[in-house]
């Protein structure tokens, strides 16, 4: 359980680095400057590129977004399934728990005649 929390604290961190990023990169862009890590050439390819990769990325966030809010919802075909296979499984646990219990009482029943 704590692998998963840890997994999830890591997700978020990057989430957040990531949304800072990409705010920064915007922010670099509306103010005509190029971003830190590209060439200072004027090249309208790299531009197209670069505003290509923005989008990518608001797109991705926003995915990530989503994806975070459906996960903290409790939500999603795969959460609903493992809740059911979790009822399936307690059920079968309470049959055989019961068989066992029983089968306990006939062999000490055996044993004594």
């Amino acid at each position: 359980m704590s692998s998963l929390e840890e997994r999830a604290a890591a997700a978020e961190a990057k989430l957040a680095s990531l949304c800072e990023r990409i705010s920064k990169a915007e922010d670099s862009m509306a103010a005509g400057a190029p971003p830190a890590a590209a060439a200072v050439s004027g090249d309208a390819p790299l531009k197209g590129f670069q505003l290509e990769m923005l989008g990518q990325l608001r797109q991705l966030r926003a995915k990530m977004v989503a994806d975070d809010a459906g996960a903290s919802a409790g939500g999603g075909p795969e959460a609903d399934a493992l809740k059911a296979n979790n009822a399936k499984l307690v059920a079968e646990n309470k049959a055989l728990n019961f068989r066992v219990v029983h089968l306990l009482r006939a062999l000490d029943d055996a044993e004594k005649a």
